[in-house]
């Protein structure tokens, strides 16, 4: 019964996310490699993206996550803390998105029960609504974790980036 509250509470907000993808992710767990499906939300608290004058650009979210199969990291995760970050040259200069992440938050395991905190130090590439995300998705509960490469299309700081570079400040 607790996951459907959280399913009903949860559907709404993703339909108004700001940053959406739907992936193919490769995972190495349990000894081998498997196909997991993915889709993922997230919603923007506070970001330089569009700021010229820094340095660093650098994006604070928060959002949900669905993992298909039978991982030890699988099911809906609740985020309520990502962050990634860029240099002003790569993200300005660059027709693609690379950022480093790291995102944190609780894992409901629908198929063995396994929920837990899942933390994900990961790296971010795109080029328009193309993305590919790389990682390792540990749970702190249970001591386990998956390496996974994601594959997928979405909208991500890379499409954000294209649309607002044509409104820099002259």
């Amino acid at each position: 019964m607790k996951y459907l509250i959280f399913i009903l509470l949860l559907v709404p907000l993703t339909c108004v996310g700001q940053i959406l993808g739907i992936s193919s992710q490769l995972s190495k767990y349990d000894g081998g490699h498997k196909f997991q499906f993915n889709v993922s939300g997230a919603f923007p608290y506070l970001s330089n993206l569009n700021s010229y004058d820094d340095n660093i650009n650098w994006l604070f979210c928060g959002g949900i996550d669905y993992l298909s199969g039978s991982s030890t990291v699988s099911g809906l995760n609740i985020k309520p803390m990502s962050f990634m970050t860029t240099t002003k040259q790569i993200f300005e200069d660059t027709p693609f998105t690379v950022m480093l992440g790291v995102d944190a938050g609780y894992n409901f395991n629908f198929n063995h029960g396994n929920d837990g905190i899942i933390l994900t130090p990961n790296l971010y590439l795109d080029y328009g609504v193309i993305y590919m995300k790389a990682g390792y998705d540990y749970n702190t509960f249970e001591n386990e974790g998956q390496f996974f490469v994601r594959l997928g299309i979405g909208i991500g700081p890379g499409f954000i980036k294209k649309v607002f570079r044509n409104k820099r400040p002259q």
